[in-house]
């Protein structure tokens, strides 16, 4: 019973987490001047780190 009581609060606290980036991504286009196409690496990267 352990396990999914551990793995439960941590994926939402991916989603969440997930989701505040993708909300933030049009600050993140404007503030770097970067294209659109690059920003799935924003997201990649921010993921990448934080896992």
């Amino acid at each position: 019973m352990a396990p999914p009581l551990v793995i439960a609060p941590a994926q939402l606290l991916q989603v969440l987490d997930d989701s505040s980036v993708n909300i933030a991504l049009p600050s993140i286009q404007d503030e770097l001047a970067v294209t659109p196409a690059h920003l799935p690496w924003t997201v990649n990267a921010h993921w990448t780190v934080n896992t």
